[in-house]
């Protein structure tokens, strides 16, 4: 599929499109701010980076559209609908963007109590939204591309997150001795980790921005990580 009127995807990279969701985070007020960390909900964050993209000067109204279906496939016989987080389309409704959002805690990098390890869903996940991306780009424009965005939050109020992950984080809160830049550090350290048994599917470099919200407390940050993946 070819279209002459593919003329924004050299606008965007892997750096600034993690400049573009940190922004786009940083917009609403802190209180906001605290309540995204809190809600961990990845259709919210992908809201706030789509409208970010409606502003930006390359990008035409309505343009910027969140869960857009990609190609599907089948998985042990069984088929699946395949759908992409945010997607920047042209005249022609044809992608030129795609891209994969997940929204993960710090302590899903380094979980555990004596023993730092990271959890299992993030590498499988990371490896499916990788898969999808691909399926789709295949079917694209060559000059189509594709990114994968992960948001690690920790909230500032860490006991108002579900109570089902309270444990996991106290867990690993106890074997730092309560440091929290410790904590956001090996967190953070686990999911690069991740992200490097992937590299051989990467067309940039893994790219992080990283913020705190501004309380009085020692924790409330957040980390975005953001790399293009290649066909």
């Amino acid at each position: 599929m070819s279209s002459k009127h593919l003329v924004i995807t050299e606008e965007i990279t892997a750096s600034s499109l993690a400049n573009l969701a940190l922004s786009s985070f940083q917009s609403v007020p802190l209180a906001t701010q605290e309540l995204l960390l809190q809600s961990k909900n990845e259709q919210t964050f992908s809201g706030l980076l789509a409208a970010a993209l409606q502003n930006a000067p390359f990008v035409k109204p309505g343009s910027a559209l969140v869960e857009i279906k990609g190609i599907n496939y089948v998985i042990k016989g069984s088929a699946s609908r395949n759908f992409h987080d945010i997607a920047v389309v042209n005249q022609d409704a044809q992608s030129e963007i795609l891209i994969e959002n997940k929204v993960w805690y710090h302590f899903d990098g380094a979980k555990g109590k004596k023993t730092a390890k990271i959890e299992p869903n993030v590498i499988s996940e990371l490896k499916d939204d990788i898969f999808k991306v691909q399926l789709t780009l295949s079917e694209l424009d060559a000059r189509a591309r594709t990114f994968i965005l992960v948001h690690i939050v920790t909230p500032a109020d860490i006991e108002r997150i579900p109570k089902s992950y309270l444990s996991a984080h106290r867990s690993a809160f106890a074997r730092v001795g309560g440091d929290w830049d410790r904590y956001r550090r090996e967190g953070l350290g686990g999911i690069s980790s991740a992200f490097a048994l992937f590299e051989k599917e990467f067309k940039s470099a893994v790219v992080i921005k990283s913020a705190t919200v501004d309380t009085n407390e020692a924790q409330g940050f957040i980390d975005i990580f953001c790399v293009e993946i290649g066909r």
